[in-house]
């Protein structure tokens, strides 16, 4: 009986987990280039707070372009991206404390963009 009632109380505590894991909050940043250009780099953060999706696009596009995610710093400030579309790589560097992302593109060509209030 002692058994039976501990498995009842393991399987509790279980199901209360897998319950917490399927509402992680997923937060998507999108910010615009300073330019006017209509460039737009959109960031994917699962509900431990890492980066798991790296999108960029210019208004007027039917979707927003890929990029595969090669290397993360430790303090998820610098991103190195590579597009699906293209295989163009790019560097990111975010500026959180500063509403900043800063894209250096292959040329060696910084663009700086600011995150969108909404």
């Amino acid at each position: 009986m002692k058994t039976l009632k501990l498995a009842g109380f393991l399987m509790f505590f279980l199901g209360l987990g897998m319950l917490n894991s399927s509402y992680a909050q997923t937060t998507i940043w999108k910010f615009d280039a300073a330019d006017n250009s209509g460039r737009m780099v959109q960031i994917t953060s699962n509900g431990d707070g890492n980066i798991t999706k790296v999108e960029m696009a210019t208004k007027g596009d039917a979707a927003w372009t890929a990029m595969t995610i090669q290397h993360v710093d430790d303090y998820q400030e610098y991103f190195r991206v590579q597009s699906v579309a293209t295989s163009k790589v790019y560097e990111l560097r975010i500026y959180w404390d500063q509403d900043k992302l800063v894209r250096i593109a292959p040329d060696g060509v910084e663009l700086t963009y600011w995150l969108r209030k909404s």
